[in-house]
C-alpha cells in the first residue's frame, strides 16, 4: 500500500469513525428519550388502570354488602315479603332506571329496611318501595329514613299513619297516589 493510499484510508476511517460516533451519540440520546417516554406512558397508562381497578373493587364491595343485607333480611324474616332474592335484584335494577338511586342503594337502604316490616309483602312491598324512593327524592335523598318511616306506617296502619303526617313525611300538598 502506498503512502497516499494509507493516508486516504486513515482519513476515510477517521471520518467514518467520527460519523459513526455522532450517530451512536444520537441513537443513545434517542434511546434515553424513548425510555423517558416509556416511563411516562407507563405511569399515564398504569395509574388510570389502577384507579379503575380500585374503583371497580369498591363498587363490587358496595354491591356485595347490599346483597348480603337483603339475603340476611330474607333469612331473618323467613321471607315474610314473599319475594325471592332474584326478584329483589330485578326490582332494584328496574327501580334504578326510574329513580335517582343506584340498585345497591335501593337494596341496602330500601329493600333490606322494608323487609323488617313483616306485614308488607308481594305487590304491596314493591309499591311501598317505589313510594319510598319517591319520598326520599322529595326529602333530600334519605332513602333509608323514608323506607323506615313508610314501613312503620304500613306495617301497622292504624297506629302509625298519623305518625308520618306528624313527622312531615306527608302534607304540604305532596301526593304520590300509589295506594
Amino acid at each position: 500500500m502506498s503512502k497516499t493510499d494509507a493516508k486516504f484510508t486513515l482519513t476515510a476511517f477517521d471520518k467514518t469513525s467520527a460519523v459513526l460516533n455522532r450517530i451512536d451519540k444520537r441513537m443513545s440520546r434517542f434511546g434515553n428519550k424513548m425510555k423517558s417516554v416509556g416511563k411516562s406512558m407507563s405511569v399515564a397508562l398504569t395509574l388510570p388502570a389502577t384507579l379503575l381497578a380500585g374503583s371497580s373493587l369498591k363498587a363490587y364491595d358496595v354491591q356485595e354488602k347490599a346483597l348480603a343485607k337483603v339475603r340476611n333480611a330474607i333469612r331473618s324474616t323467613g321471607n315474610a315479603a314473599k319475594i325471592s332474592f332474584a326478584e329483589f335484584q330485578t326490582e332494584a335494577s328496574r327501580l334504578q332506571g326510574k329513580s335517582l338511586f343506584g340498585d345497591e342503594d335501593i337494596l341496602a337502604n330500601s329493600t333490606a329496611q322494608l323487609q323488617t316490616f313483616t306485614n308488607i309483602a308481594g305487590d304491596e312491598f314493591k309499591r311501598t318501595q317505589q313510594v319510598a324512593l319517591d319520598l326520599a327524592t322529595h326529602r333530600d335523598g334519605d332513602l333509608k329514613s323514608a323506607s323506615i318511616q313508610l314501613g312503620k306506617a304500613l306495617n301497622d296502619p292504624v297506629a302509625n299513619l298519623s305518625a308520618l303526617s306528624r313527622s312531615g313525611w306527608f302534607g304540604g300538598g305532596v301526593s304520590f297516589g300509589v295506594f
